[in-house]
């Protein structure tokens, strides 16, 4: 906190990466949040190609690890997206078994529809990362910082380079004070990449037409 407020370049790196690596390996959970707070890049990687996320998911499985772990994800504004259908690759270890319905997180997002992402085990309290395809999962959500602020539900098409038409997507929320009644989202394409133009309004029919 002294070297903040002297001014220390907080996004500073060694071999090992920011301040922010360490202190997610060593599990020291207010110093993570501090770093946070104070505006460090959680998106930095490594000599060794690692962001903080990579390294806490790696190397700690302790109690604190699974909040900074909550923490650095709600700072990478991470995508999440949801598995339209079962995938399974035994012949690449680097690959992510995913069921349909799981929820991932994404990590990286590759020109060549190869996205890295990480399912979170509520139960167990594990992570899973690994690479899979982008044209089996749809989007259901973009975080932002910690507000977790959300875009509304998309398709991704094959390719993951359009997105399909829109359509209605009923979301259960916790209802606000006098209303019982789940609320309407309709959805709009994701638009964290170039995926196309979007498709046309439809102009309204007037009679005689």
């Amino acid at each position: 906190r002294l070297l903040l407020q002297a001014g220390i370049d907080i996004n500073r790196q060694t071999k090992s990466g920011t301040a922010l690596h360490e202190a997610a390996l060593c599990g020291k959970t207010e110093v993570v949040r501090l770093l946070l707070d104070s505006g460090i890049n959680a998106h930095v990687r490594n000599t060794y190609n690692q962001s903080a996320l990579d390294i806490v998911n790696q190397f700690t499985g302790t109690q604190a690890s699974k909040e900074i772990k909550q923490m650095l994800r709600d700072a990478s504004a991470a995508l999440q997206v949801r598995a339209l259908k079962d995938y399974c690759n035994n012949y690449d270890l680097t690959s992510l078994n995913i069921k349909m319905g799981d929820v991932i997180t994404v990590l990286e997002q590759h020109p060549d529809g190869r996205w890295k992402g990480c399912i979170h085990d509520n139960r167990t309290g594990n992570d899973r990362v690994g690479y899979f395809p982008a044209n089996l999962v749809e989007a259901i959500s973009k975080r932002t910082g910690s507000r977790g602020s959300e875009s509304s539900p998309s398709h991704m098409s094959p390719g993951s380079t359009s997105v399909a038409p829109a359509e209605e997507i009923w979301v259960l929320r916790k209802p606000f004070a006098g209303s019982a009644r789940p609320q309407s989202v309709a959805s709009c394409p994701y638009n964290e990449q170039s995926y196309g133009d979007h498709p046309k309004k439809m102009e309204p029919m007037t009679e005689g037409k």
